[in-house]
């Protein structure tokens, strides 16, 4: 009895762990796509927290403005164009396999899309503030730089 109860305990936190690898081993092959195909020097620190924030929050992209579609780093202006074209003309999408009707769109790019947006109708925002402090999350970046010396070109000048 004991034994199985360490064994359950051991099992309920490795699941967290396991799914921690899976998230960055989808974030680092799709970091390894992008630099493959990337001629432009990509900041991967920059990439990494955008494409880990893209994972938490995926983009609907029944909902998705140009601007929100623009943080997605394998669509280029042309793409998102006929993204909300397609949107626009057939309705909200009921399936991100239906982006094959769209001819730019290859299989390989919307299965390297799919962790990072959703398909979801809709909805009227009903947005409570008594929802937003018990279920959203609260998260806090803060990022600090400091030169410690002197630069020699700001530095005074003798008579």
């Amino acid at each position: 009895m004991k034994h199985t109860f360490w064994l359950a305990f051991a099992f309920l936190l490795a699941k967290p762990i396991i799914a921690q690898e899976k998230v960055e081993e989808i974030i680092h092959h799709t970091i390894e796509e992008l630099s493959e195909n990337s001629e432009a020097e990509l900041d991967y620190e920059e990439l990494y927290d955008l494409l880990y924030a893209l994972y938490e929050n995926p983009i609907n992209l029944n909902s998705a403005t140009r601007q929100e579609l623009k943080q997605i780093p394998f669509l280029n202006d042309i793409l998102i164009e006929q993204l909300i074209l397609h949107r626009d003309k057939n309705g909200q999408f009921l399936s991100i396999f239906e982006l094959k009707d769209i001819s730019s769109f290859t299989p390989t790019l919307i299965q390297n899309m799919q962790p990072f947006v959703s398909v979801e109708p809709i909805k009227k925002d009903n947005f409570k503030i008594s929802k937003a402090l018990s279920y959203g999350r609260h998260d806090i970046f803060m990022r600090y730089s400091r030169i410690i010396e002197e630069k020699e070109g700001y530095s005074s000048i003798g008579d």
